[in-house]
């Protein structure tokens, strides 16, 4: 890169300047141009900051995938492997947000307290199968040998305009 800018000393146009580098790929990251020859400084900075917000901030879809990410992790101590298994196979219920307490996965169409309890909940029962009922109301959905049929009847059973999980509480649907 040239420190030849007409009208501007050359330590200031090292001071605002955003030097190119390398990326993991090896291909060049793009380069703002330097102060004085196309972006301001405050044109740098606004950049930086809109960059910065999408790390700091993320979507709700971004929560929701890195929620599924931790609960497809967990071992068989916190939740039998199979439930969120079986329900991140539906993509209906995979833009829900999960989250698992007392051996059971629960989904809600918010990323924020308080949650929704209108999606069906699979509880697995003792002499085995699992009694899927939405929490809301107390329904009993189902009774099912599967897990994988405990999740299509959760999936079948979502409430009318359920789409992905919002950034907000039960509140704000």
């Amino acid at each position: 890169m040239s420190d030849d800018v007409p009208g501007v000393p050359a330590p200031l146009l090292a001071q605002n300047t955003v030097l190119g580098h390398t990326d993991l790929s090896g291909d060049e990251a793009p380069r703002l141009p330097p102060a004085g020859a196309g972006a301001s400084v405050g044109e740098a900075a606004a950049t930086c900051d809109a960059c910065v917000a999408d790390l700091v901030h993320p979507t709700a879809a971004e929560i929701v995938a890195t929620a599924w990410r931790t609960v497809l992790d967990h071992g068989p101590d916190r939740v039998d492997p199979a439930v969120p298994r079986a329900a991140y196979g539906h993509p209906a219920l995979r833009e829900l947000f999960p989250a698992v307490s007392h051996g059971v996965l629960y989904l809600s169409r918010c990323i924020r307290f308080p949650w929704t309890r209108d999606i069906g909940t699979a509880f697995p029962q003792a002499s085995g199968g699992y009694r899927v009922r939405r929490p809301s109301d107390n329904t009993l959905l189902g009774v099912t040998d599967t897990v994988e049929e405990a999740y299509r009847l959760t999936a079948a059973h979502l409430p009318e305009g359920c789409g992905p999980a919002i950034d907000g509480t039960a509140n704000d649907l």
